[in-house]
């Protein structure tokens, strides 16, 4: 921008404002005057507030320590009892094998030296322990090849028992961590008691307990804990609370669990250990805090909250009581398990008193000292900045009328002088910065192409020039390109950013000079096409731009190859604002996407229609489930030797309120897409095992009548398909073995490793699967050699292909001769005349559905005809 001159200056006036150096410094000195004097008079005002808040900051912080610190040290045991339960509860270890258990216990005692030792007993007799004894860790077992004795072995660095070295007649039943958890049959905790530990002494220990179960949730056993609680004195013996500071934690009786003091909390009298009570304590501050909870509450039982307490000299004649106050703070400990402790912890206010006016004192110098200070720096400093700000406010206000020339002057500062060159170099910086602004807004960072936004404007004037002059024709091409997420995961961004750039070059090569290209968003490009003469010109653009993308592209060494999916809509096809073009684009897209990649479609007003039509399909379908619209068909399988049926095959139906009856091709893939098909296939499970076991009660059906339930790639890969199916058999009451469940081989095939796993699970559980639609993957037959499979269903575009004569049968031969050779039964699907089934019979094909034999039919139809066999077998 060319500079202007500065304009003239008005003659000057006598102001009636305060100068800038009386703006600078009076201010300044009164509001540092006035902090100064406020904070001098709150330090002496305030400073029994200071120790209240510096009370409470201590207790609070102290408290939030101990409380981390019990639920994290009580935790260890209840989690290993834990950790073991659900071991032997999953099967993972036999619970007889009591070296395999004692070697678990061995490895837990040695990972956690809080614990004293770990049990394991079963209410048959077998018993094995670990722990520290003495000085190292040790095994115990009671069995019947230890005659029943409790034998003691000492093990090496691995855990494995190496010598015998006590033999005693100790009897775990009569523990508490046993006789609780077989009581109450949960996990609690045992009382408080003393024990003598042979590494360390004499103990003070809780035992955590849990009950054990086996799959048929009978009570088997107990599993108990010990834990060290002098660990907990040891703990609050580190911690830093104030000089003359204690903690202490007890019992709602009063008996004491840990202190920060150097006493135990038990003594020895006449030769045997003794838990002391809180009032017998020989620290006078825990001592005589113990007196003030008991009189102000009258018990520690009562005790049910938080409490922040201050004791004063006048509440209780207390001896030792120094100074005028004594902050405390008492809070219940309680878990789950049964746990209800008191933690209090006290300090005296003396301990930070002292501290509290010498800095008050300290603070009071200082703020004046600063406050002298302050004025005789802020008044120079004013005086030197004065001038030279006036200047700057002068050059910046002719900079404020554009004129982006204007000089600012020097100072004799030189942070001012710096300012006055920034203001310069400001100038032409703005300027480019505009221009820079301008370009960004309107253009993509990586390929210079046009953006969203910029496009949109584009598209908007072209659709306003066509109402002006309707012979006007424009297209909007909306492309995507192929495979390029494999790009980027296989060699990066940066190489699929140099990709897009590159694929900018090829497009700018094959449109014309008028046209818009934009990158859209990602991978996606719009192209508007401006003034063509025929939907021809665009669809030759199309072409143009699919062949010139399939070359192969050379990006820092490497080889890329990729496609490109384009969707065209005609100015004369589509609606007249810019968010209709681009919706019909994108649609036209999604079209030629899903026809085939490498591919372009034009729009057309049925494409709008069949995307409204199936988003209202699966708009009704996630309503459908709620609404109980699901029906289940039930398809017979028949023996073709016999004639007996051998099974159903559950089949589900859609009966829409204003469709009628859909048919599973209409909406399980739509299901599958959308993510419901979990909750759809659970419901049909569900369904189908229920009508099972109502048929097998009022018919009773034999258990070699299956039920065959279909389930997707969706179910069976979900981490809690078993569990969900073990509660639907659970909740119906049905034996397991009746169950069948079918997959598709091809999602066998492309789900293996994951499949092989849920299969070896659905065996251990006695559910059968089936292999559905047989055939199609056949050129990788081996994986029935890997996988527990029960039947194969050949799939029926192989059964329709029979001959009356035995043609084209080699296919269906040669499953048939691999399932006999593997011991896995074979039904084929869609049988629907004699000489289909004569072909099968031949080649000693057992068993078969379809409408030869039986249609899918409801419930109701399936019981009539069960009802109607019945009466035929009754004489």
């Amino acid at each position: 921008m060319s500079p202007v001159s500065a304009p003239r200056q008005p003659p000057r006036r006598r102001s009636r404002h305060l100068s800038l150096r009386l703006t600078l410094i009076v201010p300044f000195i009164i509001q540092i005057a006035v902090a100064v004097s406020l904070i001098g008079y709150l330090s002496f005002k305030n400073t029994q507030h200071t120790v209240n808040n510096l009370s409470a900051q201590i207790l609070d912080r102290t408290d939030r320590l101990v409380a981390q610190h019990l639920d994290c040290f009580l935790s260890t045991a209840q989690g290993i009892n834990q950790e073991i339960t659900n071991v032997l509860e999953m099967q993972l270890l036999d619970r007889d094998d009591l070296t395999t258990i004692g070697r678990l216990l061995w490895q837990q005692a040695k990972i956690h030296p809080e614990v004293g030792y770990l049990n394991y007993g079963l209410v048959t007799g077998e018993y094995v322990g670990a722990g520290h004894y003495p000085n190292a860790l040790s095994i115990s077992e009671t069995s019947a090849r230890t005659q029943w004795k409790n034998v003691d072995y000492s093990t090496d660095a691995q855990g494995q028992r190496t010598q015998m070295f006590r033999v005693s007649d100790y009897n775990y039943r009569e523990e508490a961590w046993y006789e609780n958890a077989i009581r109450l049959q949960r996990a609690v905790w045992t009382p408080v008691y003393l024990w003598d530990d042979p590494t360390s002494g004499q103990e003070i220990s809780l035992a955590a307990a849990s009950p054990l179960y086996n799959a048929n949730r009978e009570l088997v056993g107990a599993i108990g804990v010990d834990l060290k609680l002098t660990r907990i004195q040891q703990y609050l013996q580190t911690l830093d609370i104030s000089p003359s500071g204690k903690i202490f934690i007890v019992e709602r009786d009063g008996t004491m669990i840990a202190s920060s003091g150097d006493q135990m909390p038990f003594v020895e009298i006449n030769g045997q250990a003794q838990r002391l009570n809180v009032e017998q304590s020989r620290d006078p501050a825990v001592q005589q805090t113990a007196q003030f909870l008991q009189q102000k509450f009258g018990s520690f039982a009562a005790i049910q909250q938080p409490q922040t307490l201050q004791i004063h000299r006048h509440d209780i004649p207390f001896a030792g009581l120094q100074t005028d106050r004594q902050f405390v703070h008492v809070m219940p400990q309680r878990d789950r398990f049964g746990l209800d402790w008191l933690v209090v912890i006290t300090v005296p206010e003396s301990d930070f008193m002292e501290q509290v006016h010498e800095n008050a004192r300290l603070t009071l110098i200082l703020c004046l000292g600063t406050l002298a200070l302050t004025i005789a720096i802020g008044t120079i400093t004013a005086r030197h900045l004065t001038q030279p700000i006036l200047r700057t406010i002068h050059a910046a206000d002719a900079l404020s009328q554009n004129n982006w020339q204007q000089p600012i002057p020097d100072s004799p500062t030189r942070e001012l002088t710096q300012l006055s060159r920034a203001f310069n170099r400001m100038a032409t910086q703005i300027r480019q910065s505009f221009e820079q602004l301008a370009f960004i807004a309107h253009h993509d960072a990586l390929t210079g192409l046009l953006n969203r936004r910029a496009f949109e404007q584009e598209l908007g004037a072209a659709i306003a020039k066509r109402q002006y002059h309707p012979s006007y024709q424009f297209a909007v091409l909306f492309l995507d390109l192929d495979y390029f997420k494999l790009v980027n995961d296989s060699y990066g961004h940066l190489v699929g950013d140099q990709l897009l750039i590159a694929v900018r070059r090829r497009l700018q090569s094959c449109v014309r000079e008028t046209d818009a290209i934009a990158r859209f968003g990602g991978d996606e490009f719009t192209i508007l096409l401006d003034g063509i003469a025929s939907p021809d010109a665009a669809t030759e653009i199309a072409q143009r731009i699919i062949h010139t993308l399939q070359a192969c592209f050379s990006i820092e060494g490497r080889e890329i190859f990729i496609n490109t999916s384009v969707g065209i809509v005609f100015s004369s096809l589509t609606g007249d604002n810019t968010t209709e073009i681009l919706r019909d684009a994108d649609t036209a897209l999604y079209q030629a996407k899903a026809s085939g990649k490498g591919n372009y479609v034009v729009f057309n007003c049925t494409m709008h229609t069949q995307t409204v039509e199936r988003l209202q399909l699966e708009t009704d379908l996630r309503r459908a489930l709620d609404r109980q619209e699901f029906i289940v068909y039930y398809q017979p399988i028949f023996d073709i030797i016999t004639g007996q049926m051998t099974g159903f095959e559950a089949l589900v139906r859609w009966q829409h309120p204003q469709r009628g009856l859909i048919t599973p091709d209409k909406f399980i893939p739509l299901a599958e897409e959308t993510g419901l098909i979990a909750a759809l296939g659970e419901w049909v499970m569900q369904q189908a095992c229920q009508q099972m076991r109502l048929w097998q009660e009022e018919f009773q059906l034999e258990l070699s009548l299956t039920m065959s339930v279909n389930i997707s790639t969706q179910q069976i890969l979900h981490a809690n398909f078993v569990s969900q199916l073990q509660q639907v058999l659970q909740e119906t009451q049905l034996n397991p073995q009746v169950l069948k469940l079918e997959i598709t081989e091809s999602s066998v095939l492309s789900h293996e490793d994951m499949t092989r796993i849920r299969f070896e699970q659905l065996k251990n559980l006695g559910v059968q699967v089936s292999i559905d639609d047989f055939g199609t993957g056949y050129s990788s037959l081996s994986y029935l050699h890997r996988l527990p499979v029960h039947t194969l269903k050949i799939d029926r575009s192989f059964v329709n292909r029979l001959g009356a004569h035995g043609e084209n049968s080699e296919i269906v031969e040669a499953i048939v001769m691999l399932a006999h050779r593997l011991g896995i039964e074979v039904v084929a699907e869609g049988v629907e005349t004699t000489e289909q089934m004569e072909q099968l019979r031949v080649i000693r094909c057992t068993q078969a559905q379809g409408y030869l034999f039986s249609p899918p039919r409801s419930a109701s139809d399936i019981t009539t005809q069960l009802i109607a066999q019945k009466s035929a077998r009754t004489p």
